[in-house]
């Protein structure tokens, strides 16, 4: 997940502002977020929203618009460049087209994921390389941060538990994302083989933002 501007665009989760904005007193961004009001990203969003405020002395605000009331996920991105929202919250799963550098961080790294280095390291990578600079340029954004995705997470049907392996025997697990091609899951789950997603499989959830974004989206597996 990652974080951008209006006038440039960068995911997994993005955030953008309007240039014209910043230079006005008293100047109210609009924030979209096409996740619920809750969760622990979600207090970092608020407190990132109350320290703007903050440290403008009250002169900028932003309104945060929640559970895709403004804009859906995979609607935000679009939304920011065109100025429906000055900044967003995006993923790379729902912009795939835009933010396909964002999937770097998107890696099955399991337990060994630490979360700060992920961040700081797709931090340096979005604002030093010159052709990602210039592809948000394009797309009217600019990158401020990411939140770094999570370890994998497995969903399931109703009446079904996984409280250790074994009991993952006879089941059929489908995944969504680039693990399709790869047997990723084995190495998470040992018991676990080669498969494709079907139809119904589970998609991940996104979010966008416009020049001040952010873009992250936590991989899932159903079985």
């Amino acid at each position: 997940m990652m974080t951008f501007s209006r006038g440039l665009t960068a995911i997994e989760t993005i955030a953008a502002i309007g240039w014209a904005g910043l230079v006005q007193a008293q100047t109210v961004l609009c924030y979209n977020e096409g996740g619920p009001n809750r969760g622990a990203r979600v207090a970092a969003l608020q407190y990132f929203a109350d320290r703007v405020e903050e440290l403008s002395g009250g002169d900028m605000k932003i309104d945060i618009i929640w559970g895709g009331a403004l804009l859906k996920f995979k609607a935000t991105a679009d939304g920011i460049k065109n100025g429906v929202a000055d900044l967003g919250t995006v993923l790379a799963a729902y912009a795939p087209n835009q933010m396909k550098a964002l999937s770097i961080d998107d890696l099955p790294i399991a337990e060994s994921s630490d979360a700060w280095v992920g961040m700081r390291s797709m931090f340096e990578l979005m604002t030093t390389n010159e052709q990602l600079r210039k592809s948000l340029a394009q797309q009217n954004a600019v990158y401020i941060t990411n939140f770094h995705s999570t370890a994998l997470q497995i969903n399931c049907r109703d009446g079904v538990e996984l409280n250790s392996v074994e009991d993952i025997s006879g089941l059929s697990p489908i995944q969504t994302g680039f693990e399709t091609q790869v047997d990723a899951l084995a190495t998470v789950l040992p018991c676990a083989g080669s498969y494709s997603p079907p139809p119904k499989c589970a998609c991940p959830q996104p979010m966008i933002c416009n020049k001040v974004g952010s873009s992250s989206r936590p991989r899932s597996v159903s079985v």
